[in-house]
């Protein structure tokens, strides 16, 4: 009989404590800022979440006609659009400006720390983004600070512009001095102004078009830095997934970063495993919920509804290296099967069962409904 032997180091080394399910999925974000041009809905920086994975989240909400004030941020971003478009544009910290592009569902925009950018919704409806940031300089974003070029000289969100004196605005801008204050007077905004009247590097167009894994249970999308290069610098990546009724996307970890997940569409099933074998989360979300994901924490998610679920998943490393507990690419799968049968402690028959699950089938596995009847 093989003796099975628990560690002390590893032991020693697992010393966090586990996380219960409230601290991991996020409440409704409130409400940052609220102008006539749109709005940002935000979440507390001490929030457990993002402690876990050291970033900042939010949500913007431009309206037609809304202009975010140029500005750039002290921290790398990755943004999704979620609902309609708008025009963007982003200059380099030479002053040189890239392409003018138009922005639209689907699509990803990434932005290093201290590039500027502006984001003006020339279209009839709404343009909603869900942006994550992740600082360059620290551990953590709690930090993260945004410079705006332009606007009011409101408390924590107004611009720099109100730093200086009139006489450095006056040098600056080639103005008299009663133009350079009634440069300053004219800013009226803090964040959104209402408006009337090559970028590709930097964008990837539609991530549901170019799925990269497409089975019956669901298909997945890629993006890493070998489809848009400037992720290798902002050490960041998504995955855009698609889960059918009655399907699962298979248990799995992924190596070296934390993840941070919006639900686009539908309902599921979140599980998420600590190392002390304790359910970190463990609850039932919906289109808009939010809930991180430790590094190296195993999940699955269970599409529980009668229509597609979707969610993007931004995560914190360039390339995307999923270990999977179950599937064709199951770690399971790898291990000699006398030595699984005895750290299970179980048959080889039993082992056999665990090592060969799903052969067929790569990340998403279609399921009975009966199993709805136990989660």
């Amino acid at each position: 009989m093989v003796m099975r032997f628990v560690f002390l180091l590893l032991l020693a080394l697992g010393f966090a404590s586990a996380k219960d399910s409230s601290d991991l999925v996020l409440p409704h974000p409130r409400k940052v800022v609220k102008e006539k041009g749109g709005r940002i809905l935000g979440w507390d920086r001490d929030a457990t979440a993002f402690e876990e994975i050291g970033v900042k989240s939010e949500i913007i909400h431009l309206k037609p006609n809304g202009l975010v004030l140029p500005m750039y941020v002290d921290a790398d971003s990755l943004c999704y659009v979620l609902e309609g478009r708008a025009t963007a544009g982003i200059v380099r910290p030479s002053g040189e400006a890239t392409n003018t592009r138009y922005v639209r569902v689907g699509d990803v925009v990434a932005l290093p720390a201290g590039w500027m950018v502006w984001l003006w919704n020339t279209g009839g409806l709404g343009m909603k983004m869900f942006c994550v940031n992740k600082q360059v300089l620290q551990e953590d974003c709690k930090s993260c600070k945004t410079y705006f070029l332009a606007g009011s000289e409101e408390s924590k969100k107004g611009s720099f512009l109100h730093g200086f004196s009139d006489e450095v605005l006056k040098r600056t801008f080639q103005v008299d001095m009663k133009e350079a204050r009634s440069i300053v007077q004219a800013q009226k905004s803090s964040v959104f102004a209402d408006a009337k009247a090559s970028f590709l590097f930097f964008l990837f167009r539609k991530m549901i078009a170019h799925p990269d894994v497409i089975e019956s249970g669901g298909r997945m999308t890629l993006l890493d830095d070998t489809k848009m290069r400037i992720l290798e610098h902002l050490n960041f990546g998504a995955v855009l997934v698609k889960l059918n009724p009655s399907s699962m996307f298979a248990p799995q970890w992924l190596l070296g970063s934390g993840q941070i997940v919006y639900v686009t569409k539908g309902k599921g099933r979140v599980e998420v495993a600590t190392h002390e074998g304790q359910a970190a989360i463990d609850q039932t979300v919906d289109a808009g919920d939010v809930f991180v994901v430790p590094p190296y924490h195993p999940h699955a998610v269970v599409n529980t509804g009668s229509f597609p679920m979707e969610w993007i998943c931004i995560h914190f490393t360039s390339s995307f290296y999923p270990s999977f507990l179950s599937g064709s690419r199951s770690v399971y799968g790898s291990i000699p099967l006398e030595v699984l049968s005895a750290s299970l402690n179980t048959s080889d028959d039993v082992a056999d069962m665990v090592r060969s699950a799903h052969a067929s089938e790569k990340m998403f596995f279609t399921l009975d409904r009966g199993f709805f009847s136990i989660v």
